[in-house]
């Protein structure tokens, strides 16, 4: 029974091989944990976003390996922050994938904004090269997407930042999703897939929420009358939530 315990044990933290056996099991349990101080010195690999007000918000850029939520208004501009963290991330050399959910792609938006951050025809063919990008259909086809498609494109071209504008639409407009309990099946499925591929690939995803109206809502709202759509247990999925307004005030370099 200890020898099928171990098995087990050994395989689960994937010292075992069903064909070969035992390979490389350590001696010092202690190596199958980090320590506080090794995890500070690793770090967080950070996107930069090429905004200083984002890279404020954000403590330097988008995180690698965590999800972050892009909410706001209907046409507050996120959208507009989902093509500019692309562009700057293509720009960089880094790929993209960018699965869009309503309406058609805006391409020649983004033509616009790699044009202004290009010098030559060869940088915009390149940047937009490392560009991927997917129409989803449904919800089901998102799920397709996530489960068999999308990891042999982030292994094959070293994808950095997956972006889904937005996760909001598939739900809200699917007339297959039949009832409230489906809804959360749906967004459990494509949140726990979305937290595997952050962690499994050290990539960066954004997805895009709407938001509903705040009526008689028991929680913080921060003197807003609406709050993000999908309800607090897609929250559990999310790791950083950007709230997005327009206002008067302009950002420049200068």
């Amino acid at each position: 029974i200890d020898s099928a315990l171990n098995t087990v044990a050994w395989k689960t933290l994937g010292y075992l091989n069903d064909e070969n056996g035992l390979k490389e099991v350590p001696d010092n349990p202690e190596i199958l944990f980090s320590s506080a101080s090794d995890i500070l010195k690793s770090g967080i690999e950070k996107l930069d976003m090429d905004c200083p007000l984002f890279n404020q918000v954000l403590n330097g850029g988008l995180k690698c390996g965590t999800v972050t939520e892009i909410t706001g208004e209907s046409g507050s501009g996120k959208s507009q922050v989902c093509l500019h963290a692309a562009s700057v991330q293509a720009v960089q050399g880094n790929p993209v994938i960018f699965l869009q959910t309503e309406s058609s792609f805006p391409l020649s938006r983004l033509s616009q904004i790699v044009l202004e951050r290009s010098e030559t025809e060869e940088e915009i063919n390149e940047t937009m090269n490392r560009i991927f990008i997917k129409k989803i259909q449904s919800y089901s086809h998102m799920l397709s997407v996530l489960n068999k498609d999308i990891e042999a494109l982030i292994k094959d071209r070293g994808v950095k930042l997956l972006i889904i504008d937005s996760i909001t639409a598939i739900i809200r407009g699917d007339k297959d999703i039949e009832d409230v309990g489906e809804r959360t099946e749906i967004l459990h499925s494509v949140g726990s897939k979305l937290q595997v591929l952050c962690n499994k690939y050290k990539i960066s995803v954004v997805v895009v929420n709407q938001v509903s109206s705040a009526i008689d809502y028991p929680g913080h709202t921060y003197g807003r009358k609406v709050i993000p759509s999908l309800g607090p247990m897609w929250t559990t999925f999310i790791n950083t939530r950007l709230f997005v307004s327009k206002t008067d005030f302009k950002v420049s370099k200068e």
